[in-house]
């Protein structure tokens, strides 16, 4: 349909939602602003229907959505039903990894994008970790210091980073930073095969693991910023070169 007033915009139909899908929005919005507690049991099917004014079968189409983001959990049997479910940290944490995946996956991030972020969430984490370490997490990191990285198989390495890591986010105090940065690192470990490096790869990390371990015995929470950020570059450099590597071995035409 042309508009009636040559300088007027066209009329741009949007399409609408399904009941379902309206119904799913308006109960996010009660959970995720805590007028729905976590834990609290939902109203039957048939009674949400009528509150609604909707189906059951729409009731039970939204509810499966608010599932689907781990927003309600159904239990069946005597006692069972929908509750509000309550937040567990890993969970949260690994559908962070999944969907930043898909995304580094599918072109909407790039490895770059990744290891920037990591960056600004983790030269602060080392300072704070020199700042409110304990004497076990100190103890845990010395414990991941291998004194001969370049006889080790690159898997136990691997694992013996990503839980070098672990440790200074625990120890930074924040208990959301294990969340956000976690699967950062997941994710660059599946987009590359740390297996692949060079062992001179890893016994530089490990250096710079002392190093920054070294500062947080210390409580040095500058010299702690300092060696993370050194560490971070340098990572940034090896996955550089793999991908460089990565590109030139793929097959071309």
């Amino acid at each position: 349909m042309s508009p009636r007033h040559p300088g007027r915009p066209a009329v741009q139909p949007r399409p609408v939602r399904r009941a379902y899908e309206q119904v799913a929005d308006q109960m996010r919005q009660w959970i995720l602003t805590g007028a729905l507690t976590a834990g609290e049991q939902l109203p039957v099917e048939a009674e949400l229907a009528e509150q609604f004014g909707t189906s059951r079968s729409t009731i039970r189409e939204a509810l499966r959505l608010l599932a689907a983001d781990n927003l309600v959990v159904t239990r069946a049997g005597a006692g069972g039903g929908t509750s509000v479910a309550r937040p567990v940290p890993d969970r949260i944490s690994h559908l962070l990894d999944s969907n930043l995946s898909l995304l580094v996956w599918s072109d909407e991030l790039t490895p770059e994008d990744v290891i920037a972020t990591r960056e600004i969430l983790e030269i602060p984490v080392a300072s704070l970790a020199a700042a409110n370490r304990d004497e076990d997490q100190l103890d845990r990191l010395r414990k991941l210091l291998p004194e001969r990285p370049g006889e080790m198989d690159p898997d136990a390495l691997h694992q013996i980073d990503r839980e070098f890591h672990n440790v200074l986010f625990e120890a930074s105090g924040n208990r959301l930073l294990p969340l956000l940065c976690a699967p950062l690192s997941g994710v660059l470990e599946r987009g590359f095969q740390r297996s692949r490096m060079a062992p001179d790869f890893w016994e530089a990390v490990v250096q710079e693991h002392r190093a920054i371990a070294a500062a947080v015995e210390a409580r040095d929470t500058e010299g702690a910023a300092d060696r993370m950020r050194d560490h971070l570059r340098s990572v940034r450099e090896g996955y550089r070169l793999m991908d460089v590597a990565h590109r030139r071995d793929q097959p071309t035409g």
